[in-house]
Protein backbone atom coordinates (compact mmCIF):
# COMPACT_ATOMS: atom_id res chain seq x y z
CA UNK A 1 0.00 0.00 0.00
CA UNK A 2 1.51 3.44 -0.65
CA UNK A 3 2.55 6.11 1.83
CA UNK A 4 -0.23 9.06 1.35
CA UNK A 5 1.80 11.08 3.70
CA UNK A 6 4.21 12.53 2.65
CA UNK A 7 7.97 12.56 4.50
CA UNK A 8 7.59 15.83 6.02
CA UNK A 9 5.04 15.63 8.14
CA UNK A 10 5.47 18.91 9.11
CA UNK A 11 5.21 20.81 5.88
CA UNK A 12 2.05 18.90 5.60
CA UNK A 13 0.70 20.47 8.41
CA UNK A 14 1.16 23.58 7.26
CA UNK A 15 0.15 23.35 3.92
CA UNK A 16 -3.45 22.12 5.89
CA UNK A 17 -3.23 25.33 7.85
CA UNK A 18 -2.26 28.03 4.76
CA UNK A 19 -5.52 26.03 2.98
CA UNK A 20 -7.90 26.43 5.87
CA UNK A 21 -6.64 30.37 6.46
CA UNK A 22 -7.69 30.44 2.80
CA UNK A 23 -11.20 29.26 3.69
CA UNK A 24 -11.81 31.00 6.34
CA UNK A 25 -10.74 34.18 4.70
CA UNK A 26 -13.62 33.66 1.78
CA UNK A 27 -16.35 32.69 4.14
CA UNK A 28 -16.02 35.93 6.29
CA UNK A 29 -16.00 38.01 3.03
CA UNK A 30 -20.05 39.10 1.88
CA UNK A 31 -20.35 37.38 -1.23
CA UNK A 32 -20.86 39.93 -4.33
CA UNK A 33 -24.45 38.32 -5.34
CA UNK A 34 -27.28 36.65 -3.37
CA UNK A 35 -29.81 34.36 -5.09
CA UNK A 36 -32.38 33.46 -2.20
CA UNK A 37 -35.11 35.30 -3.44
CA UNK A 38 -34.36 36.72 -6.99
CA UNK A 39 -30.30 38.54 -7.88
CA UNK A 40 -29.32 41.18 -5.51
CA UNK A 41 -26.05 42.56 -6.55
CA UNK A 42 -23.66 44.50 -4.44
CA UNK A 43 -22.84 48.47 -4.54
CA UNK A 44 -18.89 48.21 -6.02
CA UNK A 45 -16.99 50.55 -8.45
CA UNK A 46 -16.91 50.63 -11.79
CA UNK A 47 -15.21 47.31 -13.17
CA UNK A 48 -12.44 47.05 -15.36
CA UNK A 49 -13.00 46.50 -19.24
CA UNK A 50 -13.46 43.09 -19.23
CA UNK A 51 -11.76 40.74 -22.34
CA UNK A 52 -13.42 41.11 -25.84
CA UNK A 53 -16.70 38.95 -25.69
CA UNK A 54 -17.31 39.13 -22.27
CA UNK A 55 -19.65 41.13 -20.39
CA UNK A 56 -19.04 42.08 -16.76
CA UNK A 57 -23.14 43.46 -15.19
CA UNK A 58 -22.81 45.43 -12.04
CA UNK A 59 -24.59 47.26 -9.53
CA UNK A 60 -23.37 51.09 -9.14
CA UNK A 61 -25.30 53.86 -7.13
CA UNK A 62 -28.49 51.66 -7.41
CA UNK A 63 -28.55 51.70 -10.87
CA UNK A 64 -27.81 48.29 -13.13
CA UNK A 65 -25.30 48.65 -15.69
CA UNK A 66 -23.21 46.32 -18.12
CA UNK A 67 -19.70 46.62 -18.95
CA UNK A 68 -18.12 45.33 -22.41
CA UNK A 69 -15.17 46.04 -24.95
CA UNK A 70 -17.46 48.22 -26.66
CA UNK A 71 -18.62 50.62 -23.53
CA UNK A 72 -20.27 50.78 -20.75
CA UNK A 73 -24.68 51.13 -20.64
CA UNK A 74 -27.37 51.17 -18.07
CA UNK A 75 -29.60 48.32 -18.14
CA UNK A 76 -32.56 50.42 -16.55
CA UNK A 77 -32.73 52.76 -19.13
CA UNK A 78 -34.57 50.46 -21.41
CA UNK A 79 -36.31 52.56 -24.04
CA UNK A 80 -39.70 51.99 -24.88
CA UNK A 81 -42.17 53.83 -27.66
CA UNK A 82 -45.29 54.93 -27.01
CA UNK A 83 -48.55 53.14 -27.25
CA UNK A 84 -50.57 53.65 -30.14
CA UNK A 85 -54.59 52.77 -30.69
CA UNK A 86 -55.58 49.41 -31.39
CA UNK A 87 -57.66 49.34 -34.79
CA UNK A 88 -61.33 49.39 -34.68
CA UNK A 89 -63.95 47.62 -36.54
CA UNK A 90 -64.48 48.55 -39.96
CA UNK A 91 -67.57 51.34 -40.11
CA UNK A 92 -70.32 50.19 -42.28
CA UNK A 93 -70.04 51.85 -45.30
CA UNK A 94 -72.19 51.87 -48.47
CA UNK A 95 -70.68 48.83 -50.11
CA UNK A 96 -68.17 46.05 -48.79
CA UNK A 97 -65.37 47.95 -50.74
CA UNK A 98 -65.44 51.12 -48.58
CA UNK A 99 -65.00 49.06 -45.43
CA UNK A 100 -62.42 47.48 -46.72
CA UNK A 101 -60.85 50.79 -47.55
CA UNK A 102 -61.48 52.35 -43.97
CA UNK A 103 -60.14 49.02 -42.32
CA UNK A 104 -57.09 49.11 -44.89
CA UNK A 105 -56.54 53.07 -43.89
CA UNK A 106 -56.61 52.35 -40.46
CA UNK A 107 -54.16 49.67 -40.43
CA UNK A 108 -52.17 51.78 -42.47
CA UNK A 109 -51.71 54.91 -40.10
CA UNK A 110 -51.66 52.89 -36.82
CA UNK A 111 -48.46 50.86 -38.59
CA UNK A 112 -46.89 54.23 -39.66
CA UNK A 113 -47.15 55.52 -36.11
CA UNK A 114 -46.11 52.73 -34.70
CA UNK A 115 -42.57 53.11 -36.95
CA UNK A 116 -42.59 56.62 -35.87
CA UNK A 117 -43.05 56.01 -32.38
CA UNK A 118 -40.35 53.43 -32.39
CA UNK A 119 -37.79 55.52 -33.93
CA UNK A 120 -38.40 58.14 -31.72
CA UNK A 121 -37.27 55.84 -28.96
CA UNK A 122 -34.62 54.43 -30.53
CA UNK A 123 -35.76 51.28 -30.98
CA UNK A 124 -36.05 51.23 -34.85
CA UNK A 125 -33.48 52.81 -37.36
CA UNK A 126 -34.47 55.21 -40.34
CA UNK A 127 -34.39 54.67 -43.56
Amino acid sequence: MPDVFPNDLATRIRDLEKAVEELRAGASREALTEASQGWVLRQMATPSVPPTGDIHIYAQGGQLFARSSFGTIALDDVPSAAAVQVVGAADAGTSYTTSEQDLLNQLKQRVNLIITNMKIAGLMDTI
